[in-house]
């Protein structure tokens, strides 16, 4: 059997394929500028959202920080209210001891807690409580008169005062309430404002004598003690306090009628005391600020507030920086 060759291919046949011309050097340096351009950009970013994500860590541990510190000031308020019953048995009618500072360490947070008494002044609520309105307006007469008011202005004004709080039913939280009520005028307000207080109680609340200084004078001048009594007062005042009003007025050489609405305006205890609590750790610096009713034991919690919590520097000495912004 024979075998035919294949035909010719009727096609040309195709050409060796040449080989491929080198990219321009423009267009190379080009492409690579691109890709510099890409990573660069992709390094921002992955810049960017690293400092995001540790600014978020660090807002998160500063709150945690500050949380602590904060829930440290609460811990250390419930020890305090249990602790000023102990305090006012042990001091007795001593108030320089009550306000001695106590400190502590608290799962290694540093603590301090600072007593005073809260009732080293003219308790401005006392004007709506019947019991004692006429005397506690004749006081604050007397108070408003020693801030350089003409005698039948300050009546005037107490009067004023004793009407407006009387009908009201409503407590001040604020001396300056009081200010606004009244029409007090401003350069008097500023000489009384260290003498008047707003306690959250419509009934009689003495202010306490042996918690008074010479500062205070103008306190047992509404007493209707003149001043160079008043002083005498002070002095003669033995160590640990009066016992008594009866043992108060004695010292003078008199005796008051404890009938008398003035005479009730003054004692030698105080139900109320303000206690601030500040606690320290290497980040923060916080501080509570009470005021306690010791009726109760422990003693009720009847007014509280934050003071602007304080970020500390870091450092060894932990050196405080500034409040925190919108705290």
């Amino acid at each position: 059997m024979s075998h035919r060759p294949a035909p010719p291919s009727l096609l040309p046949a195709r050409p060796p394929a040449l080989p491929a011309a080198p990219a321009p050097a423009r267009e190379r340096g080009a492409a690579l500028m691109a890709v510099l351009v890409m990573l660069a950009l992709l390094s921002g970013l992955a810049a960017v959202g690293l400092a995001r994500l540790r600014a978020a860590t660090a807002t998160a541990d500063e709150a945690a920080t500050l949380a602590d510190a904060q829930f440290a000031a609460t811990s250390a308020t419930a020890l305090a209210q249990a602790l000023l019953a102990r305090l006012r048995a042990t001091a007795g009618r001593d108030s320089a001891a009550i306000a001695r500072p106590i400190r502590l360490a608290l799962d290694g947070r540093a603590v301090t807690l600072r007593f005073a008494d809260a009732a080293a002044c003219f308790n401005l609520n006392t004007l709506a409580a019947s019991s004692v309105a006429d005397g506690a307006a004749k006081s604050l007469a007397t108070l408003l008169a020693s801030a350089g008011l003409a005698p039948a202005e300050a009546a005037r004004l107490a009067e004023a005062s004793r009407a407006a709080l009387g009908g009201r039913g409503l407590l001040l939280v604020d001396p300056a309430e009081w200010q606004a009520l009244v029409g007090a005028p401003a350069p008097v307000f500023a000489r009384l404002a260290r003498h008047l207080c707003t306690l959250p109680t419509m009934e009689a609340a003495p202010f306490n004598v042996n918690a008074l200084t010479e500062a205070d004078l103008p306190l047992l001048e509404a007493l209707g003690l003149p001043r160079e009594r008043a002083m005498r007062a002070l002095a003669a005042r033995p160590e640990g306090g009066f016992r008594s009003m009866s043992d108060f007025w004695g010292q003078q050489g008199e005796t008051n009628d404890p009938a008398d609405q003035t005479a009730r305006l003054a004692g030698t205890t105080s139900r109320w005391y303000r206690l601030v609590v500040t606690v320290e750790t290497p980040a923060w610096r916080v501080e509570r600020r009470l005021l306690l009713d010791a009726a109760a034991t422990p003693a009720r919690v009847a007014r509280a507030e934050w003071s602007p919590p304080v970020r500390r520097a870091p450092g060894p000495e932990g050196a405080a920086a500034q409040p925190e912004p919108g705290a």
